[in-house]
């Protein structure tokens, strides 16, 4: 469940001082094997920026973006992490895991961290990933999880055959609307559009469009049996795709009544989800490194082909409509596609323009054509052009990742800090450098903190470490702002410890007043693995014996005998004294496998820390607290009502019935 899976870490890398213009129709798109993510121009076909991930080489990424921010997230090993696009610095972490199916869904402003699996939503700040307040719990396993373009989140219970649409109410996740669209227990594909969603059942051959509460059932021209849709459609083109018929199933003006479904038959003999962009369809061949454009009930128009496309094909193409240009990546190779409204296209070698952390690498000399299929026009009249190259950076010779988290407690005119060991499989990390506005230091390589004195009681500070190994200086890692001050916190008592299940270990401290957030350290005293310091929020609140108690769960703790030590803080960063240490547990326990292929602690580690804050620290008896993302309760819903309760079958009746 999310509280055993779920720890969040605040913490930034990047470009540190480097200021980012964040420019209309620019995507962020992945590179597995570079492990990097670049920003492309649609208009140029230009990548103007790349940001190194060395943490996920190789690793199949999910990435989410709007103009603020942009979100990570790694598949393979289950971490989640937010830039912050006005300064380039990663600004946030989330350990969701391998296990289940987790989605991150971002709009302007808001973010959602849905629980496919478990049916529960939660709200994260998208600066931080810090989940906040109460969560929503639904009939699980939902489909689906995008906003549309009126802020609402909509998701569907094929258990419950409903679709739902969530709202922050207050800061909390609420149902606003359930609408019918299949019989319980159904089997639903689903796209959310500009103003709700579209369900295809795929066992009662169903269309139907959601609009708020209203909602009309649209005869297929095919069986939907194994139907598939993009997560989210732009525009008044819906389209669902069903490769069993080879065929495409679209809705014309779906946003304003469209009652008619047409048939468009493709090529692919195992077509990928069609996505509609500026009238036309695009449709991801899973034979080949390429793409089949279509009129909507007409003929194929073109294809376009990713050059030197990665093992995987067309089936690991990756298609998406941001900022009204489409984008076409090959994440396992390093080239892209953009295309424009007027359906020009453009090949982006995205191993090209300046990284954040310095070095330039240049295009292949002689980069192959995108190829036209004699049944449509060229799409492009401008080759990319050939211009030197530079061999790129030879495997096994990078620099260390950042050191995350950098933990900060002000004091009286002094700050302590400390963080976790860089990433460095290539080379021992040589020195920590530590930089803040009025000065710096360097420290060893083996030295995993340091306490700045000297600073001024009241200003605000922020400190950024940055790993350096004999291939260079890596990203930097950054700590929350804090302001030293002489007054402290009262230092945290009655911390206790407990192991609960498969290795996990619920530590509980009795509540100080004027702490937002508690740091939490683990000693391991009989040796060998490490744990790095955890930053909880204020929540759940237990009571033992009348007194509200802070309750914390960690979870995949190393094998060891193990006390745990606690310090308050303040939202400014002002801390208390240190904890005496809590009891000692022994953890031996055999870990379960990693269905998902990762590694969640690379050369036999400590598991990479996360940083929680917020939450709700409103008293409840302990049996109504739910298994929340590091603050705050879970309410289950029942979506038929909107109250709180045992999920339950949600009442009505399907459109024509």
């Amino acid at each position: 469940m999310l509280a055993l899976a779920l720890l969040a870490t605040v913490f930034g890398v990047g470009a540190l001082g480097r200021t980012a213009n964040v420019f209309d129709g620019s995507g962020w798109l992945w590179s597995s094997g570079k492990a990097q993510v670049s920003r492309v121009n649609a208009q140029t076909g230009e990548v103007d920026l790349r940001q190194p991930v060395p943490h996920s080489r190789g690793h199949r990424v999910i990435v989410t973006q709007n103009d603020r921010y942009l979100i990570l997230h790694d598949l393979d090993s289950g971490r989640v992490t937010s830039v912050d696009l006005t300064s380039l610095g990663f600004s946030g972490r989330l350990d969701v895991g391998t296990r289940g199916s987790f989605h991150i869904a971002l709009n302007d402003k808001d973010a959602f961290l849905i629980d496919r699996t478990n049916g529960e939503i939660r709200k994260l700040d998208p600066a931080t990933l810090q989940p906040a307040g109460h969560g929503l719990r639904l009939p699980g396993p939902l489909v689906g999880g995008e906003f549309d373009g009126k802020g609402e989140l909509w998701v569907a219970s094929p258990g419950q055959g409903t679709a739902i649409g969530v709202r922050l109410t207050e800061d909390v996740p609420k149902v606003t609307h359930t609408v019918p669209v299949s019989r319980p227990g159904g089997d639903l594909a689903f796209t959310v559009l500009d103003r709700g969603a579209l369900a295809a059942d795929r066992k009662g051959g169903r269309l139907v469009v959601v609009d708020g509460e209203k909602s009309r059932e649209i005869t297929s021209p095919v069986t939907l049996t194994d139907a598939t849709a993009p997560d989210r459609t732009e525009g008044s083109l819906a389209a669902v795709t069903v490769p069993s018929a080879r065929a495409v199933v679209t809705i014309d003006n779906v946003l304003s009544g469209g009652t008619t479904a047409r048939k468009t038959s493709v090529h692919s003999r195992v077509p990928g989800p069609a996505v509609p962009f500026s009238g036309r369809l695009y449709v991801p061949d899973s034979e080949g490194r390429r793409v089949r454009v279509y009129k909507p009930g007409g003929a194929q128009v073109s294809v376009i082909t990713i050059p030197g496309a990665g093992s995987r094909g067309g089936a690991g193409l990756e298609l998406r409509v941001q900022d009204a240009n489409l984008f076409i990546n090959d994440p396992d190779g390093p080239n892209a596609v953009t295309v424009t409204p007027q359906h020009q296209v453009k090949v982006v070698d995205k191993t090209e323009g300046p990284s954040t952390i310095g070095g330039e690498e240049k295009r292949d000399p002689d980069p192959p054509d995108n190829r036209d299929t004699p049944s449509g026009p060229p799409q492009s009249s401008e080759p990319p052009p050939e211009t030197p190259s530079t061999p790129p950076a030879q495997q096994g010779s990078d620099p260390p990742g950042a050191p995350v988290p950098v933990v900060a407690l002000a004091g009286d005119r002094q700050v302590r800090l400390s963080w976790e060991a860089a990433y460095s499989p290539d080379a021992p990390v040589t020195g920590y450098r530590v930089t803040w506005d009025g000065g710096e230091r360097t420290v060893a390589g083996d030295q995993l903190s340091t306490t700045v004195t000297g600073l001024t009681n009241g200003r605000a500070y922020r400190f950024r470490v940055a790993a350096t190994n004999r291939f260079g200086t890596g990203a930097f890692a950054q700590s929350g702002q804090v302001t030293p001050a002489a007054a402290r916190l009262d230092t945290p008592t009655r911390v206790s410890a407990e192991v609960v299940a498969n290795g996990a270990v619920e530590v509980c401290w009795d509540q100080v007043t004027g702490a937002d957030q508690y740091v939490i350290t683990a000693t391991n005293h009989a040796g060998g693995a490490s744990y790095p310091s955890r930053t909880w929020g204020t929540s759940p609140v237990v009571y033992v014996d009348g007194r509200p108690k802070v309750q914390m769960t960690i979870a995949d703790m190393p094998d060891g005998s193990w006390t745990f030590t606690v310090v308050a803080r303040s939202g400014s960063g002002v801390s208390s004294g240190t904890s005496a240490p809590s009891n000692s547990v022994v953890i031996s326990s055999p870990r379960a496998p990693n269905p998902g292929g990762g590694t969640p602690n690379p050369g036999g580690s400590a598991p990479d820390p996360i940083e929680i804050g917020g939450g709700d620290t409103t008293p409840m008896p302990e049996k109504t607290i739910g298994p929340g993302v590091g603050g705050g309760d879970v309410i289950s819903v029942d979506p038929g009502g909107g109250g709180s309760g045992a999920p339950g079958q949600i009442p009505g009746h399907l459109p024509g019935e």
